[in-house]
């Protein structure tokens, strides 16, 4: 779980997820890629992933 996403959530679905569900011979590249958008994300905006959220998913 790195920066504060874990990608074994069923509910992180994402087009990358779609597409390594219809072609799992191309899952682990999927994977890294997601990883890596995310490490990305982390470096743009380091205060948005590092504060802890103040929203309560499970009172959805």
């Amino acid at each position: 779980m790195k920066h504060g996403f874990d990608l074994s959530d069923p509910c992180f679905v994402t087009s990358l997820e779609w597409y390594a569900n219809k072609y799992p011979e191309i899952a682990e590249r999927c994977n890294q890629a997601l990883l890596e958008l995310i490490d990305k994300q982390a470096a743009n905006f380091p205060r948005r992933v590092t504060v802890p959220s103040e929203i309560d998913v499970d009172g959805f």
